[in-house]
């Protein structure tokens, strides 16, 4: 029978680099002798009793001696310089939290790591001589480190990624896969495995290309020294050398012998340079089975410069334009009514009324050229129907011409009608926004720039109005609110029900509580602590803590990243509080959750004098004053979001 010990070797040096690798290597060296649990908790075992047994004695040894192991193992793994900087720290949790926090840095620190590292994720580019191996090694090594600041990163996106940051050499295997395969569901090991593939048949062609230079100019040498050819020197021979000419000229060529293609079943070519490959892509019919010269589908001249080739590049984005004049003609203004385009485009930055320029992409023209795209905004222009709004227009600095997409303006609800050289543009109330004529073949709006423009909104029900804006507080609530607000306007009561109050204010029915209240301030203090989110805040919190006057009602909240962290927001809390009132806090009550049962926070309370009260475990409703403030915050928190 095998024997079931372990023995693991010797735990990974740390000097000082590469953190984030030692500590992975390190957790997992712990937890194999079971002594991580002495490095992120310092509860002490309880003491022993007088008639203790054997076993208990022995428990109690192995348990105190655990954070002395645990502590000795992270000393023979880092070198001296880093020993001197955790040679203070008395237990095993404080030397892994003190080089937690000098090489990977506090919460708010990690937060910036992980928006530089997303920003790096996002601008990955794979180089135009790299490897398919070298671009993914760079890619998951922003990857790892990502995902080791406690950021989600799916392989979903991963792939996305890599399809998008592949030049343009792999187009035509990015064809051929989304063809064959649902991008959404392939790996990202057999996406990298078919790319090195394609890479490999790649070079074997240029290795082959080569060869076939080489010999060829070796030959040409070899003939030209045998007929008398030198450099510098002068042709005696030249009738021989055109015999010599005429006589290989006669003579069969060697050709390389390869077996019947299983494909096509012809002979002479390689199986993988066969025109009729399964995998093979057509540019011309956009169909699989074949290539480009042996297709019968003919597109005429006039056909081919109004057909846009799909790009498969998430950052090229397609686009049909009418018109390919490049960037040093005269620029024009007005817009083109463009049936084929995608998106709305404009040259001209000041005409945007908001443009987001972290949108850096490129787009494809009609002629097969490229042009940058170095934002995306709305642009704001006047009707005869009023001020109007053209949404998510692409700004491309090097057109000459502004772009109006028939598909986007459809998508948007806009009706477009040709006729009798005029295009008649109506909006979804079946106004009509303006009558454009046709001049040259071309659909072409005059707009010219109006500057800023101000947008006035109308509201029939101003109560309801400021119900939304405070927080949908009830009607009783705002009209005390009158008093307080200045030039306020009067809110009076509305039929209307609320949808979004109904769906963010369900509640449970009543619990009976006491009708006692306290007499002064701090006689009684009620905490709770709420969370985890699913979001977190913007300074990375999950919780909030609330400390409520029983006799004031005055609310004190804190945000936590950890529910550990409630001990030391009450001793920040007792020490304010009891300064700015004059007076002491008497009598504290919440629930029997962990962080406030610990030892440090009933520590705070014995040398405060402070009564500790506890609700019965799993009855919420009697710690209900903090239980009616949570729903009051998370209520109009929800209701915002809605």
């Amino acid at each position: 029978m095998a024997s079931s010990s372990f023995s693991a070797p010797s735990p990974p040096i740390f000097n000082g680099e590469n953190y984030s690798i030692w500590s992975i290597k390190m957790q997992t060296y712990l937890k194999a002798y079971g002594l991580w649990d002495a490095t992120t908790t310092t509860h002490e075992p309880a003491p022993l009793r007088e008639n203790a047994t054997l076993n208990q004695i022995r428990l109690f040894e192995e348990q105190m001696s655990k954070g002395f192991k645990a502590l000795t193992a992270i000393h023979s793994s880092v070198s001296d310089t880093i020993f001197t900087r955790i040679i203070a720290c008395k237990t095993a949790k404080e030397a892994w939290d003190k080089l937690q926090e000098e090489f990977q840095g506090s919460s708010r620190t990690k937060q910036m790591q992980v928006l530089n590292l997303r920003r790096e994720f996002e601008f990955l580019k794979m180089k135009e001589n790299e490897s398919i191996k070298d671009f993914t090694t760079r890619l998951l090594n922003v990857v790892n480190q990502i995902r080791f600041l406690g950021e989600q990163l799916s392989d979903t996106r991963i792939v996305e990624k890599v399809l998008v940051a592949l030049p343009e050499r792999f187009e035509s295997k990015i064809s051929s896969l989304e063809e064959s395969r649902n991008l959404s569901e392939i790996t990202l090991t057999e996406l990298v495995n078919a790319l090195k593939a394609t890479e490999q048949r790649r070079q074997i062609r240029k290795e082959e290309s080569l060869e076939n230079a080489l010999f060829i100019m070796y030959k040409n040498k070899t003939q030209g020294h045998q007929n008398g050819f030198r450099p510098g020197g002068h042709n005696n021979n030249n009738a021989q050398h055109q015999q010599t000419n005429r006589s290989q000229q006669n003579q069969p060529q060697t050709k390389k012998i390869f077996p019947p293609c299983p494909y096509c079943k012809k002979l002479g070519h390689a199986p993988f340079k066969c025109w009729w490959k399964p995998d093979a892509f057509c540019q011309k019919c956009k169909q699989k089975g074949h290539v480009d010269k042996v297709c019968k589908q003919k597109n005429n001249g006039a056909q081919q410069a109004n057909m846009v080739n799909e790009v498969e590049n998430e950052e090229a984005e397609t686009l049909f334009v009418a018109t390919c004049m490049k960037a040093q003609h005269k620029k024009k203004k007005g817009w083109i009514i463009d049936r084929g385009a995608t998106n709305h485009m404009s040259y001209k930055e000041e005409w945007f009324k908001n443009l987001d320029k972290s949108l850096y992409t490129k787009v494809k023209i009609g002629n097969g050229a490229y042009m940058e795209v170095q934002g995306k905004g709305d642009v704001v222009f006047k009707t005869d129907q009023g001020t109007k709004i053209i949404h998510n227009v692409l700004f491309v600095p090097s057109l000459c011409e502004n772009l109006l997409s028939v598909g986007q303006m459809l998508d948007k609800g806009y009706t477009l009608n040709f006729s009798n050289k005029v295009c008649t543009i109506v909006d979804e109330n079946g106004n009509v926004v303006m009558n454009v004529g046709m001049r040259n073949k071309n659909f072409k709006l005059s707009l010219e720039d109006y500057g800023p423009v101000a947008l006035n909104t109308k509201v029939e029900n101003i109560s309801q109005l400021w119900h939304k804006r405070l927080g949908h507080s009830s009607v009783k609530t705002m009209k005390g609110t009158q008093s307080l607000v200045k030039d306020m306007p009067l809110v009076n009561e509305f039929d209307h029900v609320c949808d979004v109050c109904q769906q963010g204010k369900q509640v449970r029915l009543p619990f009976p509580h006491s009708s006692w209240k306290a007499k002064y301030k701090l006689e009684l203090v009620h905490s709770d602590v709420c969370g985890p989110m699913s979001v977190p805040f913007l300074n990375g919190s999950r919780y909030f803590l609330t400390f409520i006057d029983d006799y004031t009602r005055w609310c004190w909240i804190y945000f936590l990243t950890q529910k550990s962290q409630v001990a030391k927001k009450f001793g920040e809390f007792k020490k304010m509080v009891e300064n700015q009132a004059e007076c002491k806090i008497k009598c504290i009550r919440m629930d029997n959750g962990g962080e406030y049962t610990d030892h440090f926070f009933q520590s705070i309370c014995k040398e405060g004098g402070i009564v500790h009260q506890f609700t019965t475990p799993y009855t919420l409703q009697q710690n209900g004053v903090c239980e009616r403030k949570n729903r009051t915050l998370m209520e109009m928190a929800r209701c915002l979001l809605f």
